[in-house]
């Protein structure tokens, strides 16, 4: 048998990245040192690169390894799962028993918010679950396992895929009171190219080089002075005062935005809004807990997300009318002019 396909090898490399170091973890499982080394051993020679950097003392896990750990915890995850008598075979009902499900989030939204909110209705409703967390998983994360449920803001297109849709984003350009000092800020759209733009990378699935007002939009991807990056450099670079964001939400720099650290400019402009989507694996969109969950955010994001959003156009006083090519979900409007 190939040593990939002992479940002892892949609790060994769990237990390493819990204790830090082999000798603890083998003493964890309860077994002999010189059988984990000779476990660790084979798997290398079978993966054909190194598990551990043995450069250091003690012995860690390698950068390649640990990219590989959320699918080994899943692995080990559903292995408890299946294994238990209490496991019902075919039905999608899990009882009694201690299981996880990871979500992944966008980087580009309040994750703090997000995650209190679903973990606190969920321990109500889930006692036995265990709720992870991760970021901007993808499509191939959610399909090879890295997360149980994500949160698109495109539309997912792998056949494998299930997602239901859940509303809208927008964002509106942003400066930093740094920026301004140093370069000035635009005083009309025609002006933006003359300043240093960031926007997520291309490989980010809503990369949409476009702004709009109304009947008017402009095409950024022609600008010689644009960097891209994902939302965390993007947001460090906006408050440093290196270039003027384009595709930050608001919920990701709320404390800024509040101590007016950064504020909107070029009133009118924004991106169009693009469609955010919840997804999971078509094999696992009739279990109970999974569809459960799955309408949790969305309600999550059209309720407290279209209060944030209505809150920061009123904070920010940007009345409705000035805006009128934005999308927003029936009654929105009628609640910013209230």
């Amino acid at each position: 048998m190939n040593v990939k396909e002992n479940l002892k090898v892949w609790q060994l490399l769990s237990e390493i990245n819990k204790t830090g170091n082999l000798t603890d973890a083998a003493k964890s499982l309860d077994i002999p040192l010189s059988r984990a080394s000779k476990l660790i051993n084979q798997l290398e020679e079978e993966l054909g690169y190194t598990v551990l950097d043995r450069s250091k003392k003690p012995a860690l896990l390698t950068w390649e390894v640990k990219k590989l750990m959320p699918y080994v915890q899943r692995l080990l995850c559903n292995w408890k799962f299946i294994s238990s008598p209490e496991f019902i075979k075919g039905t999608g009902v899990r009882k009694n028993l201690e299981y996880s499900l990871t979500v992944s989030f966008p980087v580009n939204s309040d994750g703090t918010k997000f995650i209190n909110s679903l973990t606190h209705i969920c321990r109500t409703k889930y006692p036995n679950l265990q709720l992870q967390f991760t970021s901007d998983c993808g499509e191939t994360g959610l399909l090879n396992g890295a997360a149980d449920i994500a949160w698109f803001g495109y539309r997912p297109k792998h056949e494998e895929l299930f997602w239901v849709p859940s509303g809208y984003q927008f964002t509106f350009p942003m400066a930093s009171k740094k920026y301004k000092k140093r370069f000035g800020i635009p005083k009309n759209i025609e002006e933006l190219k003359n300043h240093t733009i960031l926007m997520r990378q291309m490989s980010n699935g809503s990369y949409y080089p476009i702004l709009e007002n109304g009947q008017h939009s402009i095409d950024l991807s022609s600008y010689s002075q644009v960097f891209l990056g994902d939302a965390s450099v993007c947001k460090r670079m906006l408050i440093q005062g290196e270039g003027i964001a384009i595709d930050i939400g608001a919920s990701f720099v709320d404390e800024e935005l509040e101590s007016e650290e950064v504020f909107p400019i070029l009133t009118g402009w924004h991106r169009p809004p693009w469609p955010i989507s919840i997804a999971c694996r078509k094999e696992n969109k009739n279990e109970r807990i999974v569809q459960d969950i799955i309408e949790m955010i969305r309600d999550w994001y059209t309720r407290p997300g279209r209060d944030h959003w209505i809150y920061w156009y009123k904070r920010l006083q940007i009345p409705s009318e000035n805006l009128p090519g934005i999308y927003l979900p029936f009654g929105w409007r009628k609640e910013l002019n209230q």
